[in-house]
């Protein structure tokens, strides 16, 4: 919105602020640079069952 009306906004990029909007993209994103991130799933967890095997890991 801020970029729209032409107000300068400090801080992230609308673009930023997209990737670490959505967990799993955001932990995509920081393993991609290098960032250490928490171990869990590569990506979204799809079943109940998905989510134990994952946690007993």
């Amino acid at each position: 919105m801020c970029e729209e009306c032409g107000i300068k906004f400090i801080g992230p990029s609308p673009e930023s602020i997209s990737l670490m909007g959505n967990k799993s993209v955001a932990k995509e994103t920081m393993k991609a640079a290098g960032v250490p991130v928490v171990p869990g799933s590569d990506g979204a967890v799809k079943s109940l069952d998905e989510g134990f095997r994952i946690a007993k890991k």
